[in-house]
C-alpha cells in the first residue's frame, strides 16, 4: 500500500535497531573480536589506554541521558537530504563521544592514583 500524500497523516520514519541478545548483534560482536584477538600488534602504551578506557566509554554513552543528547539532533531528516553530511556529523558526535569517554577514564586513573598516594595520610596501617 503507497503513502498517500493527500491523507493528511503525518509520516514518522523509523531507525531500525538491534538489541543486545539478538543474533546479528551476538554474531557481529564475536566476529570483530575474533577479527582483533588474531591481529599481532606490539604493545603501545596508548593503544593500551585507549582499549582499557573502551569500558568506561561503554558504560557512559550507554544511558538515557546520552540517547537524549543524540536525540537532540534530527537524523533521520538530515540523512534524507544529504547522506554525506549526515556521515560527516554521525562520526563527529561518534568521535565526540569517544573522546568524552575517554576523558572520564583519564579522570578515573589520576584520581585512583592521587587517592592511592592519599591512602597512608587517610588508612592507618596494621602495624
Amino acid at each position: 500500500m503507497a503513502y498517500n500524500s493527500n491523507s493528511g497523516d503525518m509520516f514518522v520514519q523509523s531507525i531500525p535497531g538491534y538489541g543486545n541478545n539478538q543474533i546479528v548483534t551476538v554474531v557481529l560482536g564475536i566476529a570483530v573480536f575474533e577479527l582483533f584477538r588474531r591481529f599481532r600488534v606490539p604493545s603501545s602504551k596508548v593503544v593500551n589506554f585507549i582499549g582499557a578506557s573502551t569500558f568506561m566509554i561503554y558504560l557512559l554513552h550507554d544511558n538515557g541521558f546520552f540517547y537524549k543528547i543524540w536525540n537532540t539532533r534530527d537524523w533521520i531528516t538530515l540523512l534524507y537530504e544529504d547522506v554525506f553530511q549526515f556521515c560527516g556529523v554521525y562520526l563527529l558526535w561518534a568521535f565526540g563521544t569517544f573522546a568524552t569517554g575517554l576523558l572520564c577514564y583519564a579522570m578515573f586513573v589520576v584520581a585512583s592514583k592521587a587517592l592511592n598516594y592519599c591512602k597512608p595520610f587517610i588508612v592507618k596501617s596494621a602495624e
